[in-house]
């Protein structure tokens, strides 16, 4: 355990020639400036917030794929209280780009319409953010868009914490979740409880202390300090007895009961913000909640033993806490539902379902059980398969190798994610077609990929893969056709330019090619390898001009 530090005194302490300027003075984690400022650095930078906020892991085609099995599993364990000619919601807190909403709803419809009961069940996603900037931007994807005009997905500002309705942005509808819900609800918060407030506590002698917080900056005299940032300020703790009730939430105090009594020695994060959202939920739709997350955090009694120095972890302005999964799981049981947590030490993710839906006959409840203990937690392959990217993307084809069959199988393994695919593209560029059945193979993989590209600055290269597959393939038109793609979502890309010109050139379109090569040469770094390359074919197509 670290030692109490001494708490500042003085709001405004000398330092020197300098200040400290004091924000905060001995309060919870969850009321310190800091959750302001976060949730302020979320809204003033909308989509450009996940340049430095990790989203991969929780994007992928297969851990949304996995879920959507899930829904669907449980959704069969209680087909016999569902009204499926009533709406079935499912509310994804913090959606922030979109791209888990879209590939779990593409899986979602497929196994739906494989069902006979349930292919008629009024299914609705509703993508929902606490900034506006977000939710308008869902309505401007032309992934979402079909979703979005079908009625399949809506959007709305939302914080689960506190709000009751949905104003639903796309339909125009209120959605009271107290009075308009028939069926259950189903909520996803992946990498959400990690961004909203919590709480520090730790357990001395089985008694429950509370972390309080002190966050100060320095301020240099004569000097526009400018706007506070989160990730200037400096913390400093001080620790006090906590007496229960600490809340007066009487299911989020007894769990804090459990942790006093159950622990001698130990220091805890503890999510109060999650914990609001689901107690908030819970009581709107009387108690027939389905959760599941997957983020940061810890679900092993070993992580008590010390608090750790870097339980903060910022991007840029914002910052994130690492999820204590064992509050949300006696949190869950003490509501009378049911929890399953992925445990592997090893990952860095946890993912959780809570079941707060009444209980089940013994003989009906097996399906979604079975599905989360004996393939998502057993095998965890949604986090397992993402770590293999790490040492894929450093490995380099041997001259000679024929690689199709292991593209192919790690592809297939990933649910044909986009992000496999570039995972392997110094493979992709060295592939041989061959024969008309390895062209026939490329090209089903290629479809299962297109169907899944989402855009995202992640999944520029995507983009090029694709358009570079279909040149290898001789497919002039696609090739081109994903090109502009390319270039009309992301902007300029030397590679993409200097594609659509070779493309061009074997379609006999050599003046746009011209012209192609030439603005590719004027927007492209001094530096860059290829610009002598351009540079020569941009003067091979002036001296062809009549």
């Amino acid at each position: 355990m670290r030692p109490d530090p001494p708490p500042p005194t003085d709001p405004q302490t000398t330092t020197g020639s300098h200040h400290i300027e004091l924000f905060d003075r001995g309060v919870p984690f969850s009321k310190t400036v800091l959750w302001q400022l976060n949730e302020a650095f979320y809204a003033s930078q909308g989509p450009g917030a996940w340049q430095w906020v990790p989203y991969g892991p929780t994007n992928t085609v297969l851990l949304a794929d996995t879920y959507a099995r899930l829904v669907y599993h449980w959704l069969c364990d209680n087909l016999n209280n569902l009204d499926l000619a009533e709406p079935l919601y499912v509310l994804e807190a913090g959606a922030g780009l979109g791209q888990f909403a879209f590939h779990f709803v593409v899986s979602m419809t497929e196994l739906l319409a494989g069902h006979e009961q349930l292919k008629t069940l009024a299914f609705k996603y509703v993508l929902s953010d606490f900034t506006s900037v977000l939710v308008e931007m869902y309505a401007h994807n032309y992934r979402l868009e079909p979703f979005l005009q079908s009625g399949l997905m809506d959007r709305c500002v939302f914080d689960p914490q506190t709000d009751h309705t949905m104003h639903l942005q796309t339909s125009g509808q209120s959605i009271s979740l107290a009075n308009d819900l028939v069926n259950p609800l189903v909520v996803i918060g992946n990498y959400y409880f990690d961004t909203i407030p919590h709480d520090c506590f730790r357990v001395v002698d089985h008694q429950l202390q509370e972390v309080l917080y002190y966050t100060s900056r320095v301020v240099a005299p004569n000097q526009n300090q400018g706007p506070v940032r989160a990730n200037q300020l400096d913390l400093k703790e001080s620790c006090h007895k906590a007496t229960l009730p600490y809340y007066g939430v009487p299911v989020i105090d007894a769990v804090l009961n459990v942790f006093e009594t159950q622990y001698e020695i130990g220091a805890f994060e503890f999510p109060i913000g999650g914990l609001r959202a689901l107690e908030n939920l819970s009581a709107l739709c009387n108690g027939r909640l389905l959760a599941l997350i997957s983020d940061k955090g810890h679900a092993q009694p070993e992580a008590l033993e010390r608090f750790h120095n870097d339980y903060i972890e910022f991007h840029n302005e914002g910052f994130s806490v690492g999820v204590n999964f064992m509050a949300l799981e006696h949190y869950t049981r003490l509501k009378g539902g049911r929890c399953f947590l992925t445990r592997p030490r090893y990952l860095d993710l946890v993912t959780c379902m809570m079941d707060f839906t009444p209980a089940h006959p013994s003989q009906t409840a097996s399906m979604s059980d079975y599905f989360f203990n004996h393939v998502l937690d057993l095998y965890n392959l949604p986090n397992q398969l993402f770590r293999q990217y790490d040492w894929v993307y450093d490995t380099q084809p041997k001259a000679g190798a024929d690689y199709l069959k292991p593209i192919l199988t790690l592809l297939h393994l990933n649910r044909y994610d986009p992000y496999a695919l570039q995972a392997v593209e110094p493979y992709v560029h060295a592939l041989e077609v061959g024969n008309p059945v390895r062209r026939q193979l490329i090209l089903n993989a290629m479809a299962q990929v297109e169907r899944r590209l989402f855009p995202t600055q992640a999944l520029r290269e995507s983009y090029f893969l694709m358009a570079a597959l279909y040149r290898k393939l001789a497919m002039w038109p696609e090739a081109l056709a994903m090109t502009n793609m390319l270039l009309r979502l992301y902007g300029f890309h030397v590679e993409g330019m200097m594609l659509k010109g070779n493309v061009l050139t074997e379609l006999n379109r050599l003046d746009e090619a011209g012209a192609v090569y030439q603005e590719c040469l004027a927007m492209m770094p001094g530096d860059h390898p290829a610009r002598d390359s351009v540079a020569q074919l941009t003067r091979y197509y002036r001296s062809q001009e009549p």
